[in-house]
């Protein structure tokens, strides 16, 4: 089945420089099939192991896309010791996983970045940005911070479609 993006809101405070407030709602021409909606988080998940998951490159330098979905664990990483210097903390993360140089690479900008407990996803915390270099510590938007915004533009996408059709 083919999904189209039928009416979609950027945040308008946008920065392409520093990927601040980069987050965008978007509706579907049709219910996902085969997918489980996911809970946005309410709050920060500091200290709690982390996952991301995503279909992009596996390395940098290497743009074959692998056929599976790949996930990686990872810990989210303060201020000073993140490799990422330009991020906000109040609006932003900054995760890597420890040791092994692993995370998110070219094409996972857009996915999701969740707690885990037990082993299972609890909610959406994070939405994948940007990275320096693959698995080196990568930025992701933190939804917790957004909720409100998010709740805003979905209930404008809705009253929209339902005042249009009448």
């Amino acid at each position: 089945m083919e999904l189209n993006v039928t009416e979609w809101r950027i945040h308008p405070e946008y920065d392409n420089n520093t990927l601040e407030n980069d987050i965008a709602v978007l509706k579907l021409s049709a219910p996902a099939v085969h997918a489980q909606p996911a809970e946005m988080c309410q709050h920060n998940y500091s200290g709690t192991q982390l996952a991301a998951c995503g279909l992009g490159t596996l390395f940098e330098g290497l743009y074959a896309i692998p056929e599976v979905l790949q996930e990686v664990k990872l810990e989210e990483r303060s201020e000073q010791n993140c490799p990422l210097h330009s991020l906000n903390y109040t609006c932003q993360i900054c995760a890597s996983s420890s040791g092994l140089n692993r995370g998110i690479c070219h094409g996972d900008s857009g996915g999701p970045l969740y707690p885990l407990v037990d082993g299972v996803p609890l909610c959406i915390y994070g939405v994948a940005s940007g990275a320096q270099h693959c698995g080196f510590g990568s930025g992701y938007t933190r939804v917790p911070f957004y909720v409100e915004w998010i709740m805003e533009k979905i209930h404008e996408m809705t009253v929209f479609n339902v005042d249009s059709e009448n």
